[in-house]
């Protein structure tokens, strides 16, 4: 494994977040520690891979298929453990072994206190907003783009200022704050760190226009983290948030159905675009069908000149254009922005 060749390893492992907390960990270490960061999307100035060092290596530690178990860290950060991938485990519990599992094969770990199943694990250090050693405390907002002072069991450390928007990364910051003082680096070192972090394709990222209003892509696939991305998008825009999602697999649709239903109610204006099946085949009880009919103020549409044309017609100055999913959506839209006139 690629891995043992280097002297530590910091795997990220979550049901949301990963990306993120990598990409943030790997930009406290960019000029600070010999590292090589495999990062799980696209970090807007590393990229996916980035090579310095064979010192720390930064990665994502993903339970799908259990592939998280083949994993030795030095350092292990749970971020969050709630259920997910559905077509795997078929329990809350078995979920919870398997990260007991993961945890267990690491040499020290850090979770989130905020947490109640990720808190349980025996761990070596723990952040949070409302519990644990490492956090945040005197939070500012401006255009949703936090600013706070992280503690350290109860000591003031540093200001932090983050230049990504979404009170969820928070979390993340805090997390990547954990495993560098684990990694022996000074807080201004870390907070510097912190603030060169621009953000990951796909996560809240702008990529471009449709006759005047912004559009923003998001992998949001999970109930939790739609309701959290609504929430900002929310926050951000002076008019309506126009969302558009494609659910991420049948059966992850037909599990957690209720838990979707309750986060997009939160959209003041919905379109459901039709499901990315990935590895799976067309199950009705969980397709985006099933889906917009238990929300009856959303609209179905299977086709790209539909979604333009239903788009077109909703939205008014000053709306945004919110586009969330972890499958082919996002290359459908940009697409079709290219084709469209911007302004």
């Amino acid at each position: 494994m690629i891995a043992e060749r280097f002297k530590r390893t910091v795997s990220f492992a979550g049901c949301h977040g990963k990306t993120t907390a990598t990409a943030m960990l790997s930009h406290i270490l960019w000029g600070r520690l010999p590292f090589t960061c495999h990062i799980g999307g696209e970090d807007l100035t590393l990229s996916n891979y980035h090579a310095e060092g064979a010192d720390v290596f930064v990665t994502e530690a993903c339970e799908f298929q259990r592939s998280f178990l083949s994993l030795k860290s030095s350092i292990a950060v749970v971020l969050n453990i709630e259920l997910d991938h559905t077509d795997c485990y078929h329990s809350e519990e078995e979920l919870f072994a398997a990260f007991r599992e993961f945890a267990e094969r690491a040499d020290r770990v850090i979770v989130n206190a905020d947490d109640v199943r990720a808190r349980s694990l025996p761990h070596a250090l723990s952040f949070g907003l409302c519990s644990g050693e490492i956090r945040a405390s005197a939070l500012k907002s401006s255009g949703e783009r936090y600013s706070f002072t992280v503690t350290e069991k109860g000591v003031p450390l540093v200001r932090v200022q983050l230049a990504v928007a979404g009170k969820v990364h928070i979390y993340n910051a805090l997390a990547a704050f954990a495993a560098a003082r684990l990694l022996g680096l000074a807080p201004q070192e870390i907070a510097d760190g912190l603030s060169s972090f621009r953000g990951v394709k796909r996560r809240f990222e702008r990529i471009g226009f449709f006759h005047g209003v912004p559009v923003i892509s998001d992998y949001a696939h999970h109930p939790r983290e739609i309701a959290a991305t609504i929430q900002t998008a929310q926050a951000v825009a002076e008019g309506t948030v126009q969302v558009v999602f494609q659910p991420h697999t049948y059966t992850r649709t037909r599990d957690l159905m209720e838990d979707f239903v309750a986060a997009l109610k939160a959209a003041e204006s919905l379109v459901v675009y039709r499901t990315y099946a990935a590895r799976e085949k067309f199950l009705f009880s969980g397709s985006a069908v099933m889906l917009t009919a238990r929300l009856p103020e959303a609209s179905y549409v299977q086709s790209p000149e539909r979604l333009w044309r239903v788009l077109a017609e909703r939205i008014k100055p000053r709306d945004l254009i919110l586009v969330l999913g972890a499958g082919d959506l996002d290359a459908i839209v940009r697409e079709m922005l290219q084709k469209t006139p911007s302004r």
